[in-house]
């Protein structure tokens, strides 16, 4: 039956993400605190899950969100989160790495993104929703869906696709979804995966707008 990995009322936890080890172990990722903004790992063992535990960023602004991870051949763990410069008002993307199937957590590349994105309050900022990562071919696909604060396109959410081919350390803006456009036009919208099959990457995502899924299979990161 159904099992609590961690219940609480306050602080809110959101945005979990699991990840199958090749020890056979289940990770869990998921955020905590009232933004949403402190990741936490707890790793499940048999029928057991262990006590989560709190991952510690190095970030000097805010916590990150939206944690996801991806395992390589050698075993190694490369987690990727949100973090927040609160002086500007920006976030990137963080990368861990763990060598013992999330028991401890080192700093892999403080930011990975090729340029910061605004968060600040208005029509120039986002809100970050959710943050996917997957590895075919030695390339890392990221996936973002942000959700605009300009209010003028018809259609708020956005999709934002990144490429790395050196091991997550440096990513590639391939793709950014066009608010403006409507209909079939737009590729954009929300509450995104990603997934592998055959070697492609299989992503989906909900169209907002036009209330209906969408699913594209692309054979490389920096194919949009």
């Amino acid at each position: 039956g159904w099992q609590s990995l961690v219940w609480a009322t306050t602080p809110i936890l959101a945005q979990p993400f699991l990840l199958p080890l090749q020890s056979g172990n289940l990770l869990a990722l998921y955020a905590s605190g009232t933004a949403s903004n402190n990741p936490y790992s707890a790793l499940r063992s048999g029928a057991t899950w262990g006590t989560p535990a709190a991952i510690d960023l190095d970030a000097t602004g805010a916590p990150g969100c939206s944690p996801c991870a991806i395992q390589l051949a050698d075993g190694k763990i490369l987690l990727f989160a949100m973090i927040e410069d609160t002086a500007t008002d920006t976030v990137t993307a963080r990368m861990l790495v763990s060598e013992n199937d999330g028991s401890t957590w080192t700093v892999g590349a403080s930011g990975v993104l090729p340029a910061s994105i605004s968060v600040a309050a208005g029509a120039s900022g986002f809100t970050v929703k959710r943050m996917r990562v997957a590895m075919s071919n030695d390339q890392i696909l990221l996936l973002l869906w942000l959700k605009s604060g300009d209010t003028t396109p018809a259609f708020a959410d956005e999709l934002r696709q990144y490429a790395s081919s050196d091991g997550g350390h440096n990513f590639k803006l391939v793709y950014t979804s066009d608010r403006t456009a409507a209909g079939a036009a737009q590729l954009g919208g929300g509450y995104l995966e990603v997934a592998l099959c055959g070697g492609a990457f299989v992503v989906g995502w909900l169209d907002l707008i036009n209330r209906q899924p969408v699913i594209r299979v692309i054979e490389s990161a920096y194919q949009s």
